[in-house]
């Protein structure tokens, strides 16, 4: 978001709150009231308990807003993404760039488990951990539909497998790692193959995103039934999820899930075909 959205936006506020006493909460909400302050009738204060309004730069979960309804004030904010349907991360031209916003967080919950986040050891955490996790998720600056769009005639109509090709994602309810190996097979409808080395593209790309391991598997799939339109597609995922080994139940053991569609599915040979390929 640049100078000229936040000013307009910033107006639109000011339009209806019209006048009163305004207090922002830190960081992005205070320099929020700063901006209001140019509108005549309205105040920014140093506390929420005096302000008529609370003002925020974004409201994201709603938590910020929850922390302040017991003051029974409204809650303002340049941006509530609870209205949005597409959920994208928004930054603000006050936020410096290179993720400095989010390594302070890291910062924050690591003197909240009781750390010094400025000794040797961790001073350097918070970039290395941001780092971590935006490679880790890579997946979403890719474009799905493009991975299997060049094929190749090949004549072949027997069953292809990819097998053991190995991944690492991370689980969506604790942000851990879980990994393991999946194995993927096809057949081809019209003698029409994709190259070899796609279908570990296709699987990273869809890994590296905060996942469940049974959504992962029938994604995989169905990207390639949608894509190639085979005949059948067969996908097993074997993974150890790291949230079940160091936390909670702590309890190892392989997950395997499998997702299938068309003649592998519904034909008792080519299931057993492939089940007896992987």
């Amino acid at each position: 978001m640049n100078w000229a959205t936040v000013n307009a936006q910033v107006k639109d506020m000011a339009l209806f709150i019209e006048s009163g006493k305004v207090w922002g909460v830190p960081r992005g909400g205070t320099i929020i009231a700063g901006l209001l302050q140019r509108y005549p009738g309205i105040i920014a204060v140093d506390s929420p308990e005096i302000a008529d309004y609370i003002i925020d730069d974004i409201i994201d979960s709603g938590a910020t807003e929850g922390k302040y309804s017991s003051l029974n004030k409204p809650f303002i904010a340049l941006i509530d993404k609870r209205q949005w349907t597409d959920k994208k991360w928004v930054e603000f031209p006050w936020e410096e760039a290179g993720g400095i916003e989010i390594e302070d967080n890291i910062r924050r919950l690591i003197e909240f488990l009781g750390e010094d986040a400025g000794r040797e050891g961790l001073k350097d955490t918070p970039r290395r951990v941001v780092s971590a996790y935006k490679e880790m998720t890579q997946g979403y600056k890719v474009n799905i539909d493009e991975i299997l769009t060049v094929t190749f005639d090949s004549n072949c109509d027997e069953m292809i497998v990819v097998k053991d090709i190995p991944f690492v994602s991370l689980c969506e309810h604790h942000m851990m790692p879980f990994w393991g190996s999946c194995s993927v097979g096809y057949i081809p409808a019209d003698g029409r193959v994709v190259g070899l080395s796609k279908i570990p593209r296709l699987i990273n790309a869809l890994s590296q995103r905060l996942q469940i391991q049974e959504r992962l598997t029938e994604q995989i799939a169905k990207q390639i039934q949608t894509t190639l339109c085979p005949i059948g597609v067969g996908v097993l995922v074997r993974a150890h999820h790291s949230c079940m080994w160091f936390r909670g139940v702590k309890s190892g053991g392989e997950m395997k899930t499998a997702y299938l569609t068309g003649a592998i599915k519904e034909d008792s040979k080519a299931r057993a075909e492939f089940l007896n390929y992987v």
